[in-house]
């Protein structure tokens, strides 16, 4: 099955991984330049009516221009076959709001790179005007000595490079907006940045799944949403928890330029939400909020927006909260993932201890996760590594052949995520709600939280083994009693629950993961096994190209920091999402 992506008249497929078909649908000839990112032109290539050309890519960072509309997608070939679309042109849906600031500046209501107000959008290193997924020093385009963090433009004094050109705003060939959005638009500055702050009420909300921080201005009422995209080094960091956007100024006293870091930060005590000034170096990887500094043209009349479709009845959500840091907590999904493939439909299973393993040993009716496929109308509960369905990295994929898998870096946050990719049928039907906790955060849960050992145990409910997590501020309900590690699911010492027991303890707070097995091969042959045994749990931590990282629960144990299982093993998602409080 083909990945399509369209740019402009023509088809881009990714027909095997590194391999691209591009197909021009229009009736015009086009050409096609490809060029590394920060790199050498790859080719030149004429398209006719109809025609297709193939391009084999190797690992790697490349732009496709299509001319003659001159628009940039950004396409990465990275760990055989991790493909990007970023597109940068001017998105149809633009629009200038006016926040009634007293220097007339419009602000565009989405980020650089977005095609809506809540997508996160690209991610930009200061004075370039190409996004990457990877940002440090050996790939910054102005570096001078990546050791000492140094440049070869934008220099205050010798300490920060050669030479000492005094400049201390983007020039208009640095500028991501201006060179993208055209006339009018630039990142915005210091001013800029400090006035809408000052006029402007703040609140945290989520859009789409997306959170981000609601503007409203004081003045007029309109508004405008920040994604918290995060930022990027050498991989995404704080996605989903703050969102850091570029100014075009660097400050005078240190490496690095100012950029407003609009952030929300939770505690147990402590509630902050503003938008305050942080520091960064040059190469960092933020987001770019445009604004607009002439008189915007008068927008088309917008099309009328499609009814959206009825979220399907939700699953309550009664997890307690869960520390994975000293400062951030989250809850559990009330079930492991599952996928429906007949349909396209993911959702939680409908109780805790629910597990489809095979028609003979699961206890989903009529489903086998042996009988995995593309048109199968049962369910399936065992994945490979990142089968989220992004980029043909679908949930039926079931081969020997690790490499497929086509991964090596960590899916957290990504869109090879499956709770960022997909909506859950039976949480709201939103994207970006859940996502796949990191193995650093599962350990904090399961070790290093306060009373960790006493919030974990092993447990029977409704039959099927498992492991029990109970929520930081744990109270067992009256007539029900918990053993706590150590505890063998083999032996007297381990908690036993009925169906409706469980009930009580779910409506506390507590979370069961089922020992439901894992799916692998020997040679080409697939088989499930290790069904009410051991739970294999995939985690957002990557590992190597062909493994990933993962935790187990075992009758008396939980193991979290190996690098577990080969990227084609079948294993249990049980996502997350972050705490937010009101």
């Amino acid at each position: 099955m083909f990945l399509s992506l369209f740019l402009f008249a023509l088809n881009i497929c990714e027909t095997s991984c590194g391999t691209f078909e591009i197909q021009n649908t229009s009736a015009e000839q086009q050409n096609i330049i490809v060029q590394e990112v920060d790199g050498p032109v790859q080719g030149s290539h004429d398209i006719a009516p109809g025609e297709s050309i193939t391009l084999n890519l190797t690992a790697g960072r490349y732009v496709i221009n299509s001319m003659p509309e001159q628009q940039s997608y950004r396409v990465t070939a990275q760990y055989c076959g991790t493909f990007y679309i970023c597109p940068l042109s001017l998105p149809t849906n633009i629009e200038y709001v006016d926040m009634g600031l007293p220097s007339g500046t419009y602000w565009a209501n989405m980020n650089l790179g977005a095609t809506e107000p809540y997508e996160p959008g690209c991610y930009f290193a200061f004075g370039e005007t190409m996004p990457k997924e990877v940002f440090t020093w050996e790939n910054y385009k102005y570096v001078l000595d990546p050791d000492a963090g140094t440049t070869t433009k934008y220099n205050y004094s010798t300490s920060w490079g050669l030479p000492v050109d005094g400049l201390m705003r983007l020039e208009p060939e640095d500028d991501p907006a201006h060179v993208h959005w055209g006339e009018g638009w630039q990142v915005p500055d210091i001013a800029d940045i400090t006035e809408l702050i000052n006029n402007v009420t703040f609140s945290v909300e989520s859009r789409n799944g997306q959170k981000g921080m609601k503007v409203v201005s004081k003045i007029n009422g309109n508004e405008l949403f920040f994604p918290f995209a995060g930022h990027k080094s050498d991989y995404l960091w704080g996605y989903n928890r703050e969102g850091e956007y570029h100014s075009s100024e660097l400050y005078e006293n240190m490496w690095g330029y100012n950029h407003v870091k609009l952030q929300t930060y939770f505690s147990p005590n402590v509630r902050f939400r503003t938008a305050t000034y942080a520091r960064g170096s040059h190469m960092t990887g933020c987001s770019v909020r445009p604004v607009f500094k002439s008189t915007p043209p008068t927008p088309p009349t917008p099309p009328t927006p499609p009814t959206p479709p009825t979220p399907l009845p939700t699953l309550p959500v009664k997890s307690g909260l869960f520390s994975i840091s000293p400062t951030d907590k989250v809850q559990i999904a009330p079930g492991n993932l599952q996928y429906q493939a007949s349909t396209g439909t993911w959702r939680f299973a409908e109780h805790q201890y629910d597990y489809v393993g095979t028609e003979s040993n699961g206890n989903v009716e009529g489903s086998d996760n042996m009988e995995i496929s593309s048109t199968y109308s049962g369910w399936i509960d065992l994945f490979g590594w990142t089968t989220s369905g992004y980029n043909g990295h679908y949930p039926w994929l079931h081969t020997s052949n690790n490499s497929a898998y086509c991964i090596a870096g960590n899916s957290g946050g990504t869109r090879y995520d499956w709770g960022v990719n997909n909506p859950i049928s039976n949480s709201g039907n939103y994207k970006h709600e859940w996502y796949s906790l990191d193995t650093d955060s599962w350990g904090y849960i399961f070790d290093y939280r306060p009373n960790a050992s006493s919030l974990r145990g092993a447990a029977i409910v409704n039959g099927v083994n498992g492991y029990v997590l109970l929520p930081d501020d744990w109270v067992l309900p009256a007539g029900l009693t918990f053993l706590h590690d150590p505890t063998d699911f083999y032996s007297t010492n381990v908690n036993v629950y009925s169906a409706e027991q469980w009930v009580q303890m779910e409506d506390a707070g507590a979370i069961f993961l089922p020992a439901a097995g894992c799916r692998g091969f020997s040679g080409t042959d697939m088989y499930v096994n290790k069904t009410n045994q051991i739970g294999y749990y995939w985690t957002g931590s990557g590992g190597t190209a062909t493994a990933a990282r993962r935790f187990m629960v075992i009758s008396n144990e939980i193991h979290y920091t190996s690098w577990g299982h080969v990227n084609k093993t079948g294993m249990s998602v049980r996502l997350v999402k972050d705490y937010v409080q009101d």
